[in-house]
């Protein structure tokens, strides 16, 4: 929320109440495919990267991947339906 919040300009307090809980959702999902702000950066300098080791590499050396170079892992975990209905009403339970 809050590289969404710097993104817009606006404060986490103002978009908590003024998003909705599907455009949040949408946010994620944009934000997901498109990586925008300092993890983008961090992607193309990792591509460069990967990119230069491999062109210097030895025969015997396995090639690397932009993920070998990336500082911050996206780690992604699966949810169960239950664990993430539990999720939703703890962040909005109280906004009923």
């Amino acid at each position: 929320m809050f590289l969404l919040a710097l993104r817009l300009g606006r404060t986490v307090a103002e978009l908590e109440h003024t998003l909705s809980y599907n455009e949040l959702i949408e946010w994620r999902m944009y934000f997901e495919e498109t990586h925008f702000g300092e993890l983008r950066a961090d992607r193309r300098n990792a591509e460069l990267l990967a990119m230069t080791f491999n062109v210097n590499r030895s025969p015997k050396q396995t090639a690397k991947t932009s993920d070998d170079f990336m500082a911050y892992k996206v780690r992604r975990r699966e949810l169960s339906d239950d664990d993430l209905e539990g999720k939703i009403d703890a962040v909005f339970g109280g906004l009923e």
